[in-house]
């Protein structure tokens, strides 16, 4: 499994580099490792307990981080459609 595991983590942190152009490529590697854990546990916590607020809160946190990667401009706390 681990290198299944690991093509498919290597896969998406090259398209989050193509994506995120002149950002720190060590920061953008470690928000594309922490959105990959926050989804992963996501899951884990949906298996047990389903909860859809849960779901719609992670999501749109994730979006907000992925916007603020790859904005030029301000991002403000109205984006965040909590």
């Amino acid at each position: 499994l681990e290198p299944v595991v690991k093509a498919h983590t290597d896969r998406i942190h090259s398209m989050a580099e193509t994506l995120v152009v002149g950002a720190d490529a060590a920061m953008v590697h470690d928000m594309v490792d922490l959105a990959l854990a926050a989804i992963q546990g996501l899951v884990i916590n949906q298996m047990a307990l389903r909860d859809e607020s849960q779901v719609h809160r992670l999501r749109a946190a994730l979006e907000l981080l992925a916007m603020t990667m790859t904005s030029t401009e301000p991002i403000e706390a109205a984006d965040y459609a909590r």
